[in-house]
């Protein structure tokens, strides 16, 4: 049995169907609120949600994303076929025949494996719908997977935000204090003049970062342990340097390297000439950031896989005004816009991001299902791209506009 099918009987061929129906629509917030599965869900909540089509969507979508394989599973693998024609055909909008051609498969194994998918979806949404599951939860997992590192990072905040590196490396020096006295290790932080210490990352996995490679170098009993800021070439590095009295465990463990993965920073150990240990963070401060602003969550996920290991930093934006925020917060070196947005459209962000003189100058590239250039470069956009999107095009779009390293 595939693992996107657990061992229970179907649903109710009706609850399949009505689920279907969803799926179809998944980008439709209108038809969505209107559905009598998002009325299921306003029913659960009391006063009634009056969102029920977002939690409609947001629980399909965590579902979707609960039969990913991995990222270490090739995305031609038969293991994550299935995973990848739900996103590619539902989420980001391919007609099957062209989720086919991106997998490399017949149109006729295609639909066969979004059926299975289809399937395996209502069995996984099931409990919420039709049994006491929660919808705020996802699908009904079993504790080990509830539990799973990777579970516990997401369920923390992954927005980046401009944070103060002096200050984080503080609040992760205090919370190992109580452990460094126990292990005789003095702390020193230190950042040398005229280092610009504001740095746009997600602090809550960047605390939790800290916290863990701090707490792993104290339990060697090294006698000081000194942590700096330091700039190397256009990268920005955090040096800790120490003297270990005990054996150190080889590598990081696995919490630690997913905090790392997650946030795009990079650990290197070495032996410094007097004999001390180095674990040096390499934060990706110089990659250029592209903000994406577009209700469909997929779309993000979609140019985070797209862009990785091409050094870029993607920021995510599920609405007009959280766009329009972050525009001002992050000062981002590229834009991409969708047009089909609720309460304030695509062509109205693109207006008022031209207008106000930060984000003026900042290359805007439209992404839409509507394909109307000429209006896109009348209001000031930098490049028009049609969904569904190549991965190609759009590497090709920002390096014509120069967003790149």
């Amino acid at each position: 049995m595939s693992p996107e099918a657990p061992e229970r009987s179907m649903p109710p061929v009706a609850f399949v169907d009505e689920l279907k129906q969803v799926l179809a629509h998944l980008n439709d917030f209108g038809y969505l609120q209107q559905h009598a599965l998002a009325a299921r869900l306003a029913a659960t909540t009391d006063p009634p949600e009056p969102a029920a089509g977002i939690r409609l969507r947001r629980a399909v979508l965590r579902a979707i994303e609960s039969m990913s394989p991995g990222a270490d599973v090739g995305f031609r693998s038969p293991h994550a076929r299935t995973y990848n024609l739900l996103q590619l055909h539902y989420v980001e909008g391919f007609t099957v025949q062209e989720a086919a051609r991106e997998l490399g498969i017949s149109e006729r194994q295609a639909y066969r494996d979004i059926r299975r998918g289809e399937d395996s979806l209502a069995v996984l949404l099931e409990p919420i719908f039709l049994g006491s599951g929660d919808v705020e939860t996802g699908p009904e997992l079993g504790a080990a997977q509830l539990s799973a590192p990777s579970r516990e990072i997401e369920r923390l905040n992954t927005q980046s935000r401009p944070v103060d590196l002096h200050g984080l490396l503080r609040q992760a020096q205090r919370s190992v204090e109580k452990l460094a006295a126990l292990h005789g290790t003095a702390i020193v932080v230190t950042a040398p003049p005229h280092t610009t210490t504001e740095f746009l990352t997600v602090p809550e996995l960047a605390q939790q970062l800290l916290i863990s490679v701090l707490s792993q170098i104290v339990q060697t009993d090294s006698p000081r342990l000194e942590i700096a800021l330091e700039k190397a070439h256009h990268e920005l590095h955090i040096a800790l340097r120490y003297t270990p009295t005990l054996d150190e465990r080889s590598g990081f463990n696995l919490v630690t390297a997913q905090l790392a993965d997650q946030l795009g920073w990079k650990i290197y150990r070495h032996e410094e000439p007097d004999g001390q240990q180095a674990v040096i963070l390499v934060l990706p401060g110089s990659d250029p950031t592209v903000l994406v602003i577009d209700d469909n969550e997929g779309l993000v996920e979609l140019l985070k896989r797209y862009l990785r290991g091409y050094a870029y930093r993607v920021i995510g934006a599920t609405s007009a005004q959280e766009g329009l925020q972050r525009a001002q917060e992050i000062q981002c070196d590229g834009i991409v816009l969708d047009v089909m947005m609720p309460q304030m459209d695509g062509w109205k962000v693109l207006q008022v991001l031209r207008s106000d003189a930060k984000t003026s100058r900042i290359p805007i590239i439209i992404c839409s299902v509507i394909n109307d250039p000429e209006l896109a470069y009348s209001l000031g956009a930098s490049l028009m791209l049609p969904k569904p999107v190549r991965r190609d095009d759009v590497l090709r779009a920002l390096r014509e506009l120069g967003i790149s390293r």
